[in-house]
Parts: structure tokens; sequence; C-alpha cells
């Protein structure tokens, strides 16, 4: 065998296996008979942008930019390949219009499925850089594995896919250093092209930026890269890397340039919203420091966080280039995640890229120094495994759930069953949360009135929010007389509605509109206590619970009145 033939067929395995894992469950929440929109939030409205490109005829500005426009355009060409060669929707048929949707949303999750078995390649390719086979593969690995990494893969929303772009990115800023003297690329010579990698570094930057605008800060490892080689005419390859960069982003956000007052009104909001905060999700939370060690802990795996971090830190300690790098670029994203009011595991993703190479370089150093190494060697293999419930275990645990029933669907069938002949009162609007009874409950929020006439005419069970004097207007959640007025014979809400005001019911000092709707939930729980049994619940708590991996798994409760049968 060839010696080059395992340098292509490791990285090669390594897709295949990460990819074909990334589809064990991908069709998780999609549209089936019990409900017509996908159970993640915001699914239907990235598929809705989508379709407001049309390449054909050269429009490439959907009017939405609170992300790039990137991913949307990767997204639209699906789209328009699903509906030439497996058949566009009929016309006034809105079951097939929901079927066609849900193809194509799954025709997007794929995309991610690749972007994330791409990571892996490409933490591979730095890697072998970096370190031996054996630290590359244990690096590689755990982007393969990192269970939230994992999850996201199979959404079809923008993060995985600009992780993707932000890896390649690097891959070409830490080219400019050259390759470990003890690495499996240590006998690579190759004249060093600055010019050459540094357009490819900004070029991956801008589609990332042009994805999720935060993909601009991996510039910083090109930055730090040309720093630490400061060869003659160092400014050019530093110019060509940031003008690279402008150009993919205009290219992939021509809305940028042409579509300029909404542009600025949508990337507005979304740093205004990342600055105020997200309802009550984060409300009451640890600031992101701490709260994003938690979501790296549930992501990835505690002792793989810890691993990563301290084999990144030990590099850097020992001068190696690409740890320093890496590590400037980690240190000033994590300031900016870290932050921000709103800290969904998602925006911890591009601080894999130190995790992994740390993790790697700590794996390879160890087993060829042998000695104390082993056993820093066998405490990486138990991380990888995920006995702390991360890593691997914690991968197969989130996979079975997406695999498995979903537990709105089982809390659904279980109510059509018990209550086939009874009302089931809702504590707020349907939404994606909410069983299956009523089969346009995960519409945008701009189609409520579909939704509550979908409810007006619900039977079997029939379903009920309570409404004042019949003025929406005038509705809120955990409305106590939901139970001392309608008395449904079973009421349903999920861990989504339940679990934030619940952990703010120990905080003082709550704005009065906050502390209104901690005293109603207060109040309706000591009236459904007093008046209902909890008669099933449908899924497992999740501790903690980390709301953007709770998509693909809430629990449910249902409640039965106490005076029933």
């Amino acid at each position: 065998m060839s010696p080059k033939r395992p340098a292509v067929l490791i990285p090669l395995g390594l897709f295949l296996i990460s990819f074909l894992f990334r589809l064990v469950g991908i069709g998780w929440g999609l549209p089936n008979e019990l409900h017509n929109q996908s159970y993640h939030p915001d699914e239907l409205v990235n598929w809705q942008v989508a379709q407001q490109i049309d390449i054909s005829k050269g429009k490439f500005t959907p009017g939405f930019y609170n992300y790039g426009t990137a991913y949307f355009i990767a997204e639209n060409v699906v789209t328009q390949a699903i509906a030439g060669y497996g058949g566009g929707p009929k016309e006034n048929d809105p079951q097939l219009l929901w079927q066609f949707i849900g193809r194509c949303q799954l025709g997007g999750r794929i995309l991610n499925a690749l972007a994330g078995a791409g990571c892996v390649v490409v933490a591979w390719l730095i890697l072998r850089r970096i370190t031996t086979m054996f630290g590359a593969v244990f690096g590689a690995a755990m982007i393969a594995i990192a269970p939230g990494f994992l999850v996201h893969s199979r959404f079809e929303t923008v993060d995985v896919f600009a992780t993707f772009w932000l890896f390649l990115s690097a891959l070409f800023a830490l080219r400019i250093l050259g390759p470990s003297p003890d690495s499996m690329a240590a006998d690579d010579v190759r004249e060093p092209n600055d010019l050459k990698d540094a357009l490819l570094a900004g070029l991956f930057a801008g589609i990332s930026m042009g994805t999720k605008y935060t993909g601009v800060l991996v510039l910083l490892v090109l930055f730090v890269a040309i720093g630490l080689t400061r060869r003659p005419n160092w400014w050019k390859p530093l110019l060509a890397g940031i003008g690279a960069c402008f150009l993919a982003f205009v290219l992939t956000t021509p809305g940028f340039l042409f579509d300029r007052e909404r542009f600025w009104q949508g990337f507005g909001f979304e740093m205004s919203h990342s600055a105020t905060g997200h309802g009550l999700v984060f409300m009451g939370t640890p600031s992101g420091f701490v709260f994003h060690l938690v979501n790296l802990a549930v992501g990835v795996g505690i002792l793989l966080t810890i691993a990563g971090f301290a084999g990144s830190g030990y590099a850097a300690y020992r001068k190696h280039g690409w740890a320093i790098a890496v590590l400037v670029f980690a240190v000033v994203y994590y300031l900016a995640i870290g932050r921000a009011e709103v800290k969904f595991l998602r925006y911890t993703f591009p601080l894999l890229l130190p995790l992994a190479l740390g993790f790697g370089y700590m794996m390879g150093t160890a087993r060829r120094r042998g000695g104390w190494g082993h056993a820093v060697v066998a405490a990486g293999i138990i991380a990888i495994a995920g006995l702390d419930f991360g890593g691997f275990a914690g991968a197969v645990r989130y996979t079975q759930m997406m695999a498995a029933s979903d537990p709105r669907d089982e809390a659904a069938l279980h109510l059509r069953d018990v209550a086939k002949n009874a009302t089931v009162g809702l504590v707020s609007d349907p939404w994606f949360y909410s069983p299956a009874l009523i089969p346009d409950a995960g519409f945008t929020r701009d189609q409520l009135p579909l939704i509550f006439n979908e409810l007006e005419r619900s039977e079997h069970p029939k379903v009920v929010r309570y409404i004042p004097n019949g003025d929406p207007a005038q509705r809120v959640d955990w409305d106590v007389r939901l139970l001392t007025e309608t008395r449904p014979e079973y009421v349903v809400y999920s861990s989504f509605e339940e679990n934030d005001v619940q952990r703010l019911t120990s905080v003082t000092g709550l704005d009065p509109g906050t502390q209104s709707q901690v005293d109603r939930y207060t109040q309706f729980r000591t009236e459904l206590e007093k008046t209902y049994n909890l008669a099933a619940p449908f899924g497992i708590p999740a501790v903690p619970a980390i709301h953007d991996l709770m998509y693909i798994h809430p629990t449910l409760f249902v409640w039965k009145r106490k005076d029933l049968p």
C-alpha cells in the first residue's frame, strides 16, 4: 500500500462514518399524519426565507437578514432540485404542500449532515499538521461524536453550516505556519505561499460570515498566523485575506449592498436580541461566561472540554503557533458570546476548533512520550467514550431520542385515546412544544388566527385555550381561570412552558411584567395540584435542561381532573 494511501483513506472513512451517523434520526420531527410543521421552531421560517431567493432570476435578497444568506441560497438550490426531480406540491392540496416542505427540510438537514461530517475531515487535515496519526484520529473523533454538534447536524439551521466554513478558514490560515516537526506532515516540503493561503482563509471566513455574522472572527487565526511568521511583505496576504473575506461575504449576502435598509434592520435586530435576551428562556441564569461552560459540558462532555482546553493551553505554553492562533480566536469569541444575554448551546460550536485541536495534540503527545503519557491516553479514551455522559455515550443517547417516537406524538395519541370525548386545556398558545392535537400548532406566529380557528374546530378531544371574553388580546399564559371556569377534564403542558417560569419562582427583583407571569404560574400550579392529578408524563426530564437540545425530546405533563373516574 502506498504510504500516502492512509492519508486519504482515514479522512474518507471518518467522513463516511460521521455522515452516516448523522443520518440516523435525521427524520426527527418532520411533518407526519399528526402534525404539519416540523417540531423545530426555526425550520419553517428558514425554509420560507430560502423561498424568497430565485436563483434563475438572479434574486439573492430574501429580505431577511438576522443571518447571512449563504445557507438560504444553498437550501433554495436543494428545494429547486427536489421540486424538479421529486415533484413539487400540487395546487390546492395543503397536505401535499406540507409533505413537500418536509422533503425540502430533510434536504436542508442533509446539507448540515454533510457540513458536520466535513468538519470532522477538516479537523483531521489540521491535526495531521500538528500531531501524530493517533492524536489526529482522536481529535477528529471528538468532532464526530460531540453530542450537541451531532444533534444540530440534523437540523435545517445555519449553525453547523457556518461552523464548517469557519473550520476551513482556520485550516488555510494555519497552513501559513507550516507543519509541526513531530506531526504526520513533518516531511511535507512546500514553498510558503502565504498569499494563496490567506486568500482561501479569507474566502471561507467570508462564507462563514455570510452564514452567521460571528464567523468573521475566525480571521483572527489568519492575523495571528501572519503575525507569528512575519515574512517579508506580510501585509500583502493580510490585506488579501481581509479583501477575500469581504468579497465572499458580499457574494453570499448581497443584501448588504442591494437591500441595505432591510439588511441593517435584520442585523440590528440580531445584535439587539443578543444583548436583551430571549424572553424568559435565559432570564435569571448565570452569566454567559458560566452558562456556556455548562453548554460545553453537555454539548461536548466535561472531560473532553477540560482535555481540549488543557491541550491547547499546554501547546500555547510550548509556543506552538497554531495553539496561540486558535486560542486568541477562542478568547475573543468567548468574550463575544459570554457578554450576550442569549446563551444557546449552538453558539459554542466555533469553540470546537480549539477543543478538537487541543485534545488531538494532547493524545498524540502523550502517546509519543510514553510513561505518564499512558495514563493521559487512558483518560482520553474514557473521555471520548463518554463515561461522564458526554462523548460517544451522549451521542448515542441523543441519537436514540431522535430515532424514537417523539413525546409530543405519544402524548397526542394517549389523549386521543383516554380523552376522546373530553376536553384538553392548554396553558399557552399551541406551538412546536404542544402535543400534536391540532395539525398546525407549529405554524409561524403570524398565523395565530388560523391556529385559534383549528382550536375552535377541534374534537376528539376538544382542545381549549382560555381566552377571556373571546378576545385573544386579553389572553395570558397560566391563567388559573382555565381550571376554575373552563374546568377541562385534562390539562397538558410541556417543559418548554414550565421550566423557565418555574426557575424564576426562586429569583427576586424581577421586573413587574415578569413577576406577574411568575405569580400566575404559582397560582395556577396551586390550583392544579388541588383539583388535578398528574396522570402521565411523556419524555424523560433532562438535567440540565439545555433549551436547544430539548427541541428533540421535551417532557409533556398530562393532568387529569380528580373528580373523574
